[in-house]
């Protein structure tokens, strides 16, 4: 009688538990033949393709958002964006090239994280979710998105490749095949590693950046005044605003691939303002360094 009491009811508590588990992982594995990330932190390669992530498989936390969506835009590109201000066709001055600088990301940044909220609901990529309203021809947006791609890859290598051989004095050449090669690695591994990447590397950029922002503010040409009047001034500062706002405006093409597996409940609201924060703050911060130094980084007086 012991068997049948309550020495017995933890014992299939216990196996029941532990069944309904395997069950349940079992189910994961069924649907995902090919292999995910199961975790933060699990940089096993990743299998899946543009197969909708199953909702049993979501994982993550909604703060990975922002470290996904600020860290890649601490670029020289945007500095190079700040500088812009200065040039003949433009001739903004610092605090409207600032108020631009605002305008222009939180703007371009407002599609990014409307579109980001598809990831959860749906646990697709951003791509292949646009098969939806453009069917077969999605063919032609998505060459287009593929030499876009080609260029910013071969823009950013280029500027990493630079900013290595200068810290480490290897050949060019070598530094940026070192680059490419650690890109293609985090490509490969997929979604968790570039999630895993992202979030550190925000610290060390972070801080890099921090030293960087005290030596330009140190000599920083914040009085320059615009150069313009009345409606020239007007367009130059649509001009200037749309010129950050496409900076950031072109994440909306991979918007939902970073928030595709995340649980189908993690709030809309919540991705949508983190992802227009961390790229308006990013891309925000180091336009307005370029912005700072403009005069003196494109000769212009």
């Amino acid at each position: 009688m012991m068997r049948g009491g309550a020495w017995d009811a933890p014992s299939r508590g216990g196996w029941g538990r532990r069944r309904s588990e395997e069950v349940g992982s079992m189910a994961v594995e069924a649907l995902n033949p090919e292999g995910m990330p199961t975790h933060a932190g699990d940089l096993s390669i990743e299998g899946r393709g543009i197969e909708p992530i199953p909702a049993e498989a979501r994982y993550g936390s909604l703060g990975r958002i922002f470290t996904v969506w600020f860290t890649p835009n601490l670029v020289p590109a945007a500095f190079f964006i700040g500088t812009l201000a200065a040039l003949d066709f433009l001739k903004i001055g610092f605090v409207t090239g600032v108020l631009a600088i605002l305008v222009g990301n939180l703007v371009g940044s407002i599609l990014v994280g409307i579109l980001g909220t598809m990831g959860p609901q749906t646990g697709m990529a951003q791509m292949p979710l646009a098969r939806a309203a453009y069917g077969k021809s999605i063919v032609i947006p998505g060459l287009l998105n593929w030499l876009s791609c080609i260029g910013w890859d071969g823009i950013n290598s280029i500027f990493g490749a630079a900013a290595l051989s200068l810290l480490t004095g290897l050949p060019f050449f070598v530094s940026l095949l070192i680059i490419v090669i650690l890109q293609a690695a985090l490509g490969v591994i997929g979604y968790e590693a570039i999630h895993t990447f992202e979030k550190y590397m925000a610290l060390v950029l972070g801080a890099m950046f921090v030293v960087l922002t005290i030596a330009i503010f140190g000599q920083a040409s914040t009085g320059r005044t615009d150069g313009f009047t009345g409606a020239d001034q007007l367009g130059a500062f649509i001009l200037f605003s749309t010129i950050c706002a496409s900076f950031v405006l072109a994440w909306a093409l991979y918007a939902s691939d970073y928030s595709r597996y995340l649980p189908q409940n993690t709030s809309r609201f919540g991705i949508f303002w983190i992802t227009v924060a961390a790229l308006t703050l990013s891309a925000g911060w180091i336009e307005v360094l370029g912005l700072a130094v403009a005069d003196k980084a494109t000769g212009e007086s």
